[in-house]
């Protein structure tokens, strides 16, 4: 089975998107209906020695008259995936997520604390496996750690970190860690990868041996091994991802890292229709597929550099992918993003309004016109 859209290589990241499903108001009968459903479900889907975990979440609408569902894929850093129907026939159960293709096939259990059944990939594809099981306590079964140090206790690892990892193809890509204490003295780590679109993603390995902490992300083939300055302002060591260690360092930030850098602004000079800053959104149609995309520009206030810029897909869970280089030369915009192998190039028009070009990757150019929108939500990965 490929299922390599789904949990392998999304085209690019985001944050979360909720989907409406198929659902009706509850009738006066005790007939099955989707609402029978409601809850979160823990299911893992395999893949040779590889194993990814899979969090299912169907909840009510406000209005209490429909049911909304997202899942999560943690190990790949994919949160709030948008789910696009949840079709019920008791015991059948059917969830489709149509921007991958895929759909999970199952039969919910007769004390509706289970469903078994697989992944599908359409025509050819080869069924997968996997079960979910009901968590009795939903989102309450998970214990919240601790970032933030209590008054009088010695400085630890636990906080928000953000590291520059050199690249052998020059450059470096911009790393966040998440490194969280729980009652029980144990602490977790969560990585952030921008220019991959991914975040969250939890560590495989935490150990802590004679004053080195060594963190691991089987996943990636990733790992630091690193010491805590004197003041625990500073995380440093190696990084290891391939044949060659690195030597980089983390800084200790008072709040999680973000993908644009402190003072960067997002507000176009209303008088300068080549002023590119803001929001930018279109549609990418390949084949019967469309996904909503915005692109997010914005400048280093006070930076003598160009602008920076973040491209997500609002359809594939709206993660903010880092773009790597932004050019903007005689009204052609270029946006690199080297952590999925692409790219867009557009030509801004007369009005400053529209951006008329393409997007490129893998070795396939898409028509891709971007609207300039304005957006009280943020929705391009802002800070």
């Amino acid at each position: 089975m490929n299922l390599k859209p789904f949990v392998a290589a999304l085209l690019i990241g985001g944050t979360p998107v909720l989907s409406l499903l198929q659902a009706a108001t509850p009738p006066a009968t005790a007939r099955p209906t989707t609402f029978d459903l409601v809850g979160r479900w823990i299911g893992t889907l395999e893949f040779g020695s590889m194993k990814f975990k899979m969090v299912l979440r169907l909840v009510r609408s406000e209005d209490g008259k429909q049911v909304r569902a997202t899942i999560d894929i943690p190990d790949q850093g994919a949160r709030d995936l948008p789910v696009g129907a949840v079709l019920y026939h008791a015991p059948d159960v059917r969830v489709e997520l149509d921007a991958f293709r895929t759909a999970f096939v199952g039969k919910l259990s007769a004390d509706g604390l289970s469903m078994d059944g697989q992944f599908s990939e359409g025509p050819g594809g080869r069924p997968t496996p996997v079960k979910f099981l009901k968590d009795p306590k939903g989102d309450a079964a998970e214990e919240k750690p601790s970032f933030v140090l209590s008054p009088g206790e010695p400085p630890d690892l636990r906080g928000y970190w953000r590291g520059l990892v050199p690249k052998e193809s020059g450059g470096a890509s911009l790393i966040g860690l998440k490194i969280g204490h729980f009652k029980d003295g144990h602490f977790e780590a969560a990585l952030d990868d921008f220019e991959r679109g991914i975040a969250d993603v939890p560590s495989s390995e935490l150990t802590q041996t004679n004053g080195v902490t060594h963190l691991g992300w089987s996943m990636f083939r990733a790992q630091i091994d690193g010491r805590l300055n004197e003041g625990a302002t500073e995380f440093s060591g190696t990084w290891k991802q391939g044949p060659k260690p690195v030597a980089v360092t983390f800084k200790r930030e008072k709040q999680p890292v973000t993908p644009f850098p402190e003072g960067t602004s997002f507000d176009p000079d209303p008088s300068t229709p080549t002023d590119l800053r803001g929001d930018w959104k279109g549609t990418l149609s390949i084949g019967d597929q469309k996904l909503r995309l915005v692109v997010t520009l914005g400048r280093v206030r006070g930076a003598s550099t160009g602008y920076v810029a973040t491209l997500k897909s609002l359809d594939q869970g709206g993660r903010p992918l880092l773009a790597n280089g932004v050019t903007f030369t005689n009204s052609v915009l270029t946006v690199d993003c080297s952590g999925i192998n692409g790219k867009y190039t557009g030509t801004l028009n007369g009005t400053g309004l529209l951006l008329e070009g393409q997007w490129e990757q893998g070795g396939m150019k898409t028509p891709l016109n971007l609207d300039r929108v304005k957006s009280d939500a943020k929705p391009g990965g802002r800070p």
